[in-house]
């Protein structure tokens, strides 16, 4: 692959990177207050699944992200 590949992966990532950081903070604020799981009556199984599952879904996407993005940066510093 060449630099400008390499740069434009870089840019991808981090873009990519930002859009899930903000889902999930934003997802997790809103199933917090639209599902709470404990509530006055008791506790909330499947609003509790809903979070494990939302996490599940994007925390391994960001670490791949995460990870996709330093290796471009050290193989576009070796490139260069």
């Amino acid at each position: 692959m060449k630099n400008k590949e390499f740069a434009a992966l870089l840019k991808i990532s981090t873009f990519a990177m930002i859009l899930c950081t903000a889902l999930l903070a934003l997802g997790n604020y809103g199933l917090a207050h639209a599902m709470p799981i404990s509530t006055t009556s008791g506790f909330n199984i499947i609003n509790l699944v809903f979070f494990i599952g939302l996490n599940a879904l994007l925390v391994p996407f960001l670490a791949f992200l995460v990870k996709t993005r330093t290796r471009a940066s050290k193989q576009r510093r070796v490139m260069a």
